[in-house]
């Protein structure tokens, strides 16, 4: 995916909350995607929904960063020498969690929900974002 494309999708997104802080770098989210093989849009998609973009958001359980990473999660990220706060870290998990339980669709369920197959509040919150990505596929 281009950068000129992430670029669009970011503003896109962002038009729902202009006043929202943001920092997340659209060339990151292309290396990230790019290193670990997850798709680029996938990536901004999921920042997004999870921090609206803002890597200095934290959450009410100690979430933190562009893809609201905590606990385990976290660690694995600063064992690896990512900062948890970054998008490497959002796709390096989700690549992770993709080839462990054998797919995206999956993988991405493991990431909301620490489980392979979700739960029912993941699956809908997963399938939701999907079908966002979908309709952003589509129009372009």
């Amino acid at each position: 995916m281009s950068i000129m494309k992430i670029i669009i999708l970011m503003h896109v997104l962002s038009a729902d909350c202009p006043n929202c802080p943001r920092d997340a770098d659209p060339v990151e989210f292309q290396k990230a995607a790019e290193f670990y093989s997850v798709p680029a849009d996938l990536l901004v998609i999921w920042a997004y929904f999870e921090s609206s973009l803002d890597s200095t958001k934290v959450g009410r359980l100690g979430e933190v960063g562009l893809f609201q990473v905590h606990g385990v999660l976290r660690h694995k990220c600063e064992e690896a020498g990512l900062s948890p706060l970054g998008v490497q870290c959002g796709a390096m998990l989700i690549a992770m969690n993709t080839y462990d339980c054998g797919g995206l669709w999956a993988g991405v369920n493991k990431y909301a929900s620490g489980k392979c197959k979700g739960t029912p509040s993941s699956r809908r919150k997963i399938r939701y974002r999907l079908l966002k990505l979908e309709k952003w596929r589509l129009n372009q």
